[in-house]
């Protein structure tokens, strides 16, 4: 796969999860009580219990979007441009910007959210964390020969 693709497959991982369900839950119901106890069976109007209303908000409205927007920008600045240090520099901030989603997600135990990012972060990490080449052992460098 070719630098330009991965990026961009890497910012539409990161535009992806926006639609996403962020939080969310269910309201707590509550019970109207009657008057069976003391009025009479004519007009007798019994309790009864009014179920909670459900709620979500999606990741497009959680702080978490804003990582989520500065590392698909950056992803697809970085595809469209000649590579350069420049560029390597704000494919290294969206990867930073990525990787604070992805914490505050797991925070979250958003996990849809979370592979979205890892998958972004597998696809563009090697590129620009590349390891250089160390010969030794515990990454001391050998010494130079002598010709």
């Amino acid at each position: 796969m070719t630098t330009p693709a991965r990026l961009l497959f890497a910012a539409a991982l990161c535009v992806l999860p926006l639609g996403f369900v962020w939080s969310g839950g269910v309201t707590s119901g509550y019970v109207v009580f009657g008057d069976c106890s003391y009025s009479e069976n004519y007009y007798c109007v019994p309790d009864y219990y009014v179920p909670g209303t459900p709620y979500h908000s999606l990741v497009s409205e959680a702080p978490i979007r804003v990582f989520l927007v500065l590392a698909a920008m950056a992803f697809v600045l970085c595809a469209s441009h000649v590579r350069t240090e420049a560029t390597k520099h704000v494919a290294r901030a969206g990867c930073l910007s990525a990787a604070v989603a992805a914490a505050l997600a797991a925070g979250n135990g958003a996990t849809r959210v979370l592979l979205c990012l890892v998958g972004a972060l597998v696809l563009v990490v090697p590129l620009v964390w590349a390891r250089r080449s160390v010969s030794g052992r515990f990454g001391n460098p050998r010494p130079a020969r002598v010709q």
